[in-house]
């Protein structure tokens, strides 16, 4: 029987394979740089696919930004129309 900590991470993985099904790098992403009063919207294009983080997270590394980020924290935008894909 796997472990609480294996069934974790095959969640997480799973997660990150349903993301990657539906959104190949290089999607249109917006999301929120920093926290408090004055957050900064921020959009870029995915690089990668989406992995599981040594913290614990389904992350994708974004043109531009210095660390992956959660794709939590990620809204996919159609680049034509800058309608939401995904919230």
């Amino acid at each position: 029987m796997p472990s609480r900590r294996e069934e974790i991470l095959e969640e997480l993985r799973l997660e990150a394979a349903a993301w990657n099904a539906v959104h190949a790098a290089g999607a249109t992403v917006e999301y929120t740089q920093g926290y408090g009063k004055n957050p900064k919207r921020e959009r870029g294009k995915t690089t990668s696919d989406a992995s599981v983080s040594q913290q614990g997270q389904v992350v994708v590394w974004v043109a531009g930004s210095a660390a992956p980020i959660a794709i939590s924290r990620l809204r996919v935008v159609d680049e034509e129309e800058g309608a939401d894909v995904r919230v």
